[in-house]
């Protein structure tokens, strides 16, 4: 079968802007890093994670503290009684993506999903069925956004994860990760808002190339490419 130059330079071109559109929506992360490293030479490392030694680069090294960062904060606020009214929920969406990268405590995490998994709405007469609520306590979607902003987070933890998730971890997040797609599908943005017509094709091409969906990856296609 002869594959025509323009195809494959599609392809491609489709796979570099997936790229593009991963770094632009991980460069918060990137920069979270960055100040961790900054804020100390020596970091705090958990005895239950510690390293075999201390040649781990700088990465590894602000990912440790982290590390120490949430078995606080769990401790503190989240183990006795979930998160507070008016948390944003990305607060749990982004710890999902240092904790699934060291493997971090399995059970807290499911907790985690099933948290955000209470933030949507399931009334299918809702113009928002499907969505995400953007803070704890909230009744009903007010910002429609919010399953893209969430799911970027949960899909980058499911990617970044990998084997080091735990069998019923990944079975939870890949059941948040299927709803939050057909919500992601409902959710209608003019072409015009760039920055979440970009979130929403990444989501699409990320959920379509990592579940695997081939229907989503061609839907994300498309809005790339538009």
């Amino acid at each position: 079968m002869r594959v025509s130059h323009w195809s494959v330079t599609k392809t491609m071109s489709i796979r570099a802007g997936t790229l593009v559109v991963a770094f632009w929506l991980t460069l918060p992360f990137l920069a979270c890093a960055s100040d961790a490293k900054s804020a100390s030479t020596t970091p705090t490392t958990p005895s239950t994670l510690a390293p075999a030694t201390d040649l781990v680069d700088p990465v590894s090294r602000s990912v440790w503290k982290t590390a120490a960062q949430l078995d606080e904060r769990w401790t503190s606020t989240w183990e006795k009684s979930g998160p507070a009214p008016g948390t944003d929920a990305q607060r749990l969406s982004t710890l999902l993506i240092d904790a699934a990268y060291l493997g971090w405590h399995p059970e807290r995490l499911l907790k985690v999903v099933g948290w955000l998994e209470s933030l949507r709405e399931t009334d299918p007469r809702k113009k928002n069925y499907l969505n995400l609520n953007w803070y704890w306590g909230d009744k009903a979607v007010v910002d429609a956004n919010g399953v893209e902003f969430l799911n970027r987070q949960a899909v980058l933890a499911w990617i970044i994860g990998g084997d080091k998730l735990s069998p019923d971890l990944r079975v939870a997040l890949e059941q948040f990760l299927r709803q939050n797609l057909e919500g992601i599908q409902r959710h209608k943005v003019n072409i015009s808002y760039t920055n979440i017509t970009l979130m929403k094709a990444w989501n699409l091409l990320a959920i379509g190339e990592w579940l695997p969906d081939a229907g989503a990856f061609t839907e994300g296609k498309k809005l790339l490419l538009k």
